[in-house]
């Protein structure tokens, strides 16, 4: 089983697909309620939470879902 620590990691539900390239995006907050596309490459993944091995730093703002929002507040 692969297996990393301390890496940068974001819930999978936050992660979008290009229709075209299947590639792995995100949108991030460029300002308020302004956001872009980031494309982001990924590693090992638990089910829940996914590594994200380079296109994003731990203080970009990454946009949340209604559905991942409900979740949260669910459990």
């Amino acid at each position: 089983m692969a297996k990393a620590d301390s890496v940068l990691a974001l819930k999978e539900a936050l992660v979008q697909f290009d229709d075209d390239t299947k590639k792995p995006f995100v949108e991030v907050e460029t300002s308020e309620q302004q956001f872009e596309r980031r494309d982001i490459e990924l590693g090992v993944s638990d089910g829940i939470f996914v590594e994200v091995k380079s296109g994003l730093t731990q203080e970009d703002k990454i946009k949340v879902w209604n559905n991942v929002e409900e979740e949260e507040g669910a459990n």
